[in-house]
């Protein structure tokens, strides 16, 4: 909230952004974190075995509106669960048809990951991988950043 304010603060061309933050604890897999307008992480729950869109408060984006209260959130992740971030250049990476990426697509990828695929590396080499191919040479209309993490739970001593 407060660096929303700070943002707002002359800006007089009504710029803004969008942001994630997350808090892991390494030692329970209690992930604390808020959204402020920025795509929903894709998360891989091992028990499930499937990559679904996280819950995600919908919350202002950042240096829009001042005074705004955002709501942060909570979730535990488990051996082997996965987290997958990214910006919207990922899902609307246009081809030469003018086609979105799209949600249903960056899902569809993840979910066929196989378990060779399963560190955070090799999971985004994959995913660069398709979204290449689907871009081919198309010129890029956005950034493409993506980040993800393996959460490979807690070792007891």
């Amino acid at each position: 909230a407060r660096t929303n304010d700070q943002l707002c603060q002359n800006n007089d061309a009504m710029m803004f952004v969008t942001a994630f933050m997350g808090i892991l604890n390494l030692t329970t897999g209690k992930f604390n974190y808020i959204n402020a307008g920025h795509n929903p992480p894709v998360l891989y729950k091992a028990n499930e075995n499937r990559f679904d869109f996280m819950p995600v408060a919908r919350n202002f984006v950042m240096g829009g509106m001042d005074n705004i209260e955002y709501k942060s959130q909570e979730l535990t992740l488990c051996k082997g669960d996965r987290l997958v971030l990214y910006t919207d250049g990922v899902t609307e990476a246009l081809n030469y048809s003018e086609e979105l990426f799209g949600e249903e697509r960056l899902l569809d990828t993840l979910n066929k990951t196989t378990k060779s695929e399963n560190s955070a590396q090799k999971l985004l080499l994959k995913l660069e991988q398709v979204l290449k191919n689907y871009v081919g040479h198309a010129e890029q209309s956005d950034d493409i950043t993506m980040l993800a993490l393996v959460y490979n739970g807690h070792e007891k001593a």
